[in-house]
């Protein structure tokens, strides 16, 4: 398992209260800063686990170059890379590895979470219901939760998170869904993340970096949807964001696409005008 930052001792204890299986657990923890009050053997003691290993990159590391790191540097059988404000309930590892232990042929598990708003947000803390595994759901939005737990074979060919957009694990569960890989889904609320409220950054770089996603994955999309992100990132207005975390199907960029031809040819203002002139022939009536 990695981890990509230092000082997590929530998400540690979290893994130490495993009823069963942290025998099978490796911890590798990634960071940009080094870690002058955590040793190894503090982490060892935390988290219940024996097999711990502290990665120090280079101050301009992305969060990208540190996970791939992170599961290079991991040795273990199954590959769970979290956010170190995520919480592992009790029973985690006893639900997921008897998943894969029973079913060879899939390649992933994920399950439901327990969301921690921290600030005012859209958002609610609660309960998340996530859905079965669904291609089409997939091209939409991230559906997969906060903790996607990957059998090492799918690290082996050479899926990598990458750092042109900031989507990262929803573009990496994109690359393993393009090789047939199976997903789990296991209706239960496995794992609790905190969530902030986007960043003004985030909403104003949100269709640029799903473009990106987009272009970097041509072949997952309908090709409506990958015109869409090629005319976003050439900055052609019709060409809107979309909604904050999804990525507009053929239907939603054939609609913005007429929309901007209608607008073009002024059938806006003549519909306009028929309104207008109808609702003055009613107030005569």
């Amino acid at each position: 398992m990695t981890e990509n930052t230092a000082g997590p001792p929530r998400l540690l204890a979290s893994l130490a209260r495993q009823s069963e299986g942290r025998s099978r657990t490796e911890v590798v923890a990634v960071s940009s800063t080094a870690f002058p009050r955590f040793t190894s053997s503090l982490w060892q003691e935390i988290s219940g686990c024996r097999n711990v290993t502290l990665v120090e990159t280079e101050q301009t590391a992305s969060v990208s170059e540190q996970l791939n790191l992170g599961g290079m540097q991991a040795s273990s059988q199954y590959l769970l890379f979290l956010a170190p404000e995520t919480r592992l309930d009790p029973k985690f590892l006893t639900s997921i590895l008897p998943v894969f232990d029973e079913n060879p042929e899939i390649d992933a598990v994920y399950s439901d979470y327990i969301r921690l708003v921290r600030d005012a947000s859209s958002a609610e803390s609660g309960f998340v219901q996530l859905p079965g595994f669904s291609v089409s759901a997939l091209q939409s939005r991230n559906i997969l939760g906060p903790a996607v737990c990957y059998r090492r074979t799918v690290w082996e060919q050479d899926i990598r998170f990458r750092a042109n957009t900031t989507y990262r694990e929803w573009d990496y569960h994109v690359q393993v869904t393009l090789t047939g890989a199976s997903f789990f889904h296991i209706p239960y609320p496995l794992v609790t993340a905190e969530q902030g409220k986007p960043s003004f950054k985030a909403r104003a770089e949100d269709g640029r970096n799903k473009a990106l996603l987009v272009i970097n994955n041509q072949s997952f999309f309908h090709p409506h949807t990958v015109r869409w992100a090629l005319c976003h990132l050439r900055g052609e207005t019709w060409a809107t964001p979309h909604a904050l975390g999804v990525i507009p199907g053929p239907l939603d960029v054939t609609r913005q696409f007429n929309d901007h031809i209608l607008h073009r040819i002024g059938a806006h203002r003549t519909t306009q005008n028929a309104i207008r002139q109808f609702e003055s022939s009613v107030a005569h009536l």
